[in-house]
């Protein structure tokens, strides 16, 4: 997928060094405490998704050079990397 791995951490691990730096959880709502405690236990990416905002008809794809993401915790969007 082109992620470098220096720069980006996996889930797991990024959620677990978060709670040992003392920085504690983002706290968005009881789905996603629930889905990061299920990620920190078990140390496996988990997500979820609001189905009444998902439009449809729905595609999957592969980002494209011009796609941004809004990480959690950053006020700006990000680039895709490749």
């Amino acid at each position: 997928m082109g992620v470098d791995w220096h720069s980006r951490r996996p889930s797991p691990e990024a959620l677990l060094r978060r709670v040992a730096l003392g920085k504690g959880l983002y706290t968005v709502n009881t789905c996603v405490d629930a889905y990061n405690l299920v990620v920190m236990r078990h140390h496996v990416s988990a997500g979820a998704f609001n189905a009444d905002a998902v439009k449809f008809p729905t595609m999957l794809r592969f980002a494209g050079d011009k796609d941004k993401i809004l990480l959690l915790g950053d006020e700006t969007e990000t680039g895709i990397f490749r």
